[in-house]
């Protein structure tokens, strides 16, 4: 038997009794990942992104 969680972590308890540490580690996965195109706009100036939007 595993020992118990800490206690800033005992609420998780129950979703990983019930899902797994793959599920859980799958959510957090993809929450990291920005969605398209948001990492690239942040780099570029915001009229030059508009331009795009306007002639694309």
């Amino acid at each position: 038997m595993a020992p118990p969680l800490p206690e800033p972590l005992a609420h998780l308890t129950p979703l990983l009794t019930r899902y797994g540490y793959r599920a859980v580690g799958a959510v957090i996965l993809v929450d990291a990942h920005p969605p398209a195109g948001q990492r690239l706009s942040g780099r570029l100036p915001l009229a030059s992104v508009q331009r795009l939007g306007l002639t694309g």
